[in-house]
């Protein structure tokens, strides 16, 4: 695997340059290991009964776990200033520019 890195809109961003059909592709010894665990998958599906829950034991369930909860703990903000969103929205923004130029660029 090589890393480049590119120019865009907010600066220089690394870039994996793996050739995208060799990473798709698996030997034979990995594709029957995948049968043999999709097979047995398969089976343990067939012989595990579903679970069917109606709608309000479900969400009375989750109301069980929050009571477990401290309150002190509930009602907590992890991230008062919300960097967390911020950087996602930035890195989300950075992805959208990086998408726009390659459709522009196609064209």
């Amino acid at each position: 695997m090589r890393w480049r890195s590119r120019k865009s809109s907010g600066g220089r961003i690394r870039r994996c340059t793996e050739d995208r059909y060799n990473s798709r592709v698996i030997t034979q010894a990995e594709w029957s290991v995948r049968q043999q665990q999709w097979a047995e998958y398969r089976r343990w599906a067939q012989a595990e009964t579903p679970l069917l829950l109606a709608p309000e034991d479900s969400i009375a369930d989750i109301g069980a776990l929050l009571e477990w909860i401290p309150e002190s703990t509930r009602n907590e903000m992890p991230d008062p200033d919300r960097r967390g969103v911020r950087r996602m929205h930035s890195l989300l923004g950075l992805l959208s520019a990086d998408a726009r130029h390659h459709t522009l660029k196609g064209k």
